[in-house]
């Protein structure tokens, strides 16, 4: 019944406007990201019943920038999307103003694909095992290195360091959170902050220890917030086409997205890979990104950002 509906749904008359060349989905990270993993399980799932072909280009670094401004330079004829991190709608924008070619507020907002909690890390034979030891760890002044691979970690990171009074926590930046999994994993960083869909993999493989998640983290982990008072920040991949897009463009991928997503496919998918989707349509989508620009804006202006 459910592939009866979708194909009902992506039939050739179902929509006013449909892509007649491959679709470019632009992705600020490396291979191995979060915006990656539910790209590509949407694209199985939607080309099932669907003649659209999605092309995954990567565009990592400067913390989203060099994405942000090759996607606002693209043509808003239905063919090239973005699939951002959390941080386009608060932290980019504000370390990086200077340089940015379009302010992504102007972008069009299509729907989201999933959020997950936030994970502290560390390597399996690290002492520390609960966020109680960290938070001693960072109040006591000794030096340590936590490496970050996205905007929201770095505002996560901040929270952190400002809630501890941490005189030498040591902020390591990478170009994507899966970079930091495998830094902390390697020891290359003694702690990281990653999506916990990102770190699972290694987490049951046993080359990382989750120490905790933030609060509004379901699932089996200690809360982060319990210590790190106010720590509700998550992880978010999102869809976004470009600014001018006419409406029934969005329309058709707002519609296309929304069917795959709702499916008990991608419904356990995410469950799988510790995302969930608490906001399941586009509209809600919309409200999140504005009240996350409004909640968070002022605090990234507060950090001093350096890349």
């Amino acid at each position: 019944m459910l592939t009866g509906a979708l194909a009902g749904l992506f039939s050739m008359g179902a929509f006013a406007w449909q892509p007649t060349k491959p679709v470019t989905v632009i992705i600020a990270y490396g291979p191995g990201s979060g915006n990656e993993i539910l790209i590509r399980k949407l694209d199985s799932i939607i080309t099932r019943t669907n003649k659209i072909n999605f092309v995954l280009e990567f565009k990592p670094g400067a913390f989203e920038l060099i994405g942000m401004n090759h996607f606002a330079k693209a043509a808003n004829d239905g063919h090239v999307l973005y699939a951002p991190g959390v941080g386009v709608y608060y932290g980019t924008p504000v370390w990086f103003k200077k340089s940015l070619v379009q302010d992504p507020s102007e972008w069009e907002p299509v729907i989201s694909l999933g959020e997950t909690p936030l994970a502290v890390f560390t390597s399996a034979d690290n002492a520390v095992n609960h966020p109680r030891e960290l938070f001693n760890l960072m109040k006591s002044g000794q030096k340590i290195n936590i490496g970050v691979g996205a905007p929201v970690f770095v505002l996560a990171h901040e929270h952190m360091v400002k809630t501890t009074g941490a005189k030498q926590a040591q902020r390591v930046q990478y170009n994507s959170p899966a970079a930091v999994a495998q830094a902390a994993a390697s020891k290359e960083v003694e702690f990281g902050l990653a999506p916990l869909g990102v770190v699972t993999e290694l987490a049951n493989a046993g080359r990382l220890k989750i120490i905790g998640v933030t609060g509004s983290a379901p699932g089996r982990h200690h809360s982060l917030s319990d210590q790190f008072k106010g720590l509700d920040l998550v992880g978010h991949v999102g869809l976004m086409l470009p600014k001018g897009t006419a409406k029934p463009v969005v329309d058709y991928y707002k519609k296309v997205f929304a069917a795959a997503i709702a499916t008990p496919e991608y419904q356990s998918f995410l469950a799988g890979i510790n995302f969930y989707d608490s906001l399941k349509t586009p509209e809600a989508y919309k409200v999140f990104i504005d009240s996350q620009r409004r909640r968070w804006i002022p605090v990234a202006e507060t950090i001093e950002f350096q890349q």
